[in-house]
């Protein structure tokens, strides 16, 4: 099952070591440093919220408005699909205290 998040998870992995980088750099445009970072703040808002939530993310409890069906990507699914057909998926629910 970790493998499944982690799989969501990579493509923000990505993006979030290139702001990283900038950040490392001695001699980035503090302007596009912080334009970046303010797009990475966007992207991962967008990756767990509904479309229609036009908040601002900095006074509002993002609790309140997450998606709690948000779409984790192909290669989240993909892997989920893989689990159910190795029966790894209902090990990992017993695991959790889920009930089938």
């Amino acid at each position: 099952m970790k493998y499944a998040y982690i799989s969501f998870l990579y493509s923000l992995f990505i993006v979030i070591n290139r702001v990283n980088k900038m950040f490392e750099s001695k001699d980035t445009d503090h302007t596009k440093l912080c334009e970046e970072l303010t797009n990475l703040i966007d992207m991962l808002f967008c990756e767990v919220t509904l479309p229609t939530n036009k908040v601002n993310i900095f006074n509002k409890n993002i609790r309140d408005i997450l998606d709690q069906k948000c779409y984790l990507g192909f290669r989240f699914e993909k892997q989920i699909i893989e689990m159910r057909e190795k029966g790894l998926l209902m090990q990992t629910k017993k695991l959790c205290g889920i009930s089938a």
